[in-house]
């Protein structure tokens, strides 16, 4: 299968070419985690590392409208003429972080002196009827992370790690 044929794959490259445009931001796709509550590998989406910033994503190609609230385990997503029920975005991206927090402790690396942020990624077209603060549009992505773009330089070890897939 082509890599473009996947259901999701061009917003993940847009997605991913507007946040190398950040200087100093290094952009990893499909990092794997293992999750015990799933008891199986799951991937992050998009990984995001910028000075000692750490973004984790989980992106959602929906073209017309995200609905949910946090404490619902379903949400309702619009695409076309489509509507589609999946499992609650923050949920997944909160686990998937926790999974890569674990991940590293295990490994030897201080997560906890890192600042981490999370967020479920829609198109800018998406309309969003839910929490704002953690559901946002690709542009308003760009605008927090470039806020976030400080001098202090990456952790070698912890991009080496990172890069070479964990």
């Amino acid at each position: 299968m082509d890599i473009y044929e996947k259901r999701g794959t061009n917003f993940e490259v847009s997605v991913s070419l507007c946040m190398e445009q950040i200087s100093n931001s290094v952009v990893i796709t499909h990092f794997d985690v293992f999750s015990f509550s799933l008891s199986k590998v799951t991937p992050i989406d998009i990984l995001i590392l910028l000075g000692h910033h750490i973004f984790v994503l989980e992106l959602k190609r929906l073209s017309n409208k995200i609905s949910g609230k946090y404490s619902e385990r379903r949400w309702l997503g619009y695409s076309n003429q489509n509507k589609y029920f999946f499992f609650n975005p923050i949920i997944q991206v909160k686990e998937k972080m926790r999974c890569l927090q674990r991940k590293l402790n295990e490994c030897g690396f201080e997560y906890w002196n890192l600042d981490w942020n999370y967020f479920v990624v829609v198109p800018d077209s998406c309309c969003i009827s839910a929490d704002k603060t953690v559901v946002i549009t690709q542009q308003e992505l760009f605008q927090r992370v470039l806020k976030m773009n400080d001098i202090k330089e990456q952790n070698s070890e912890l991009l080496k790690f990172l890069v070479g897939g964990g």
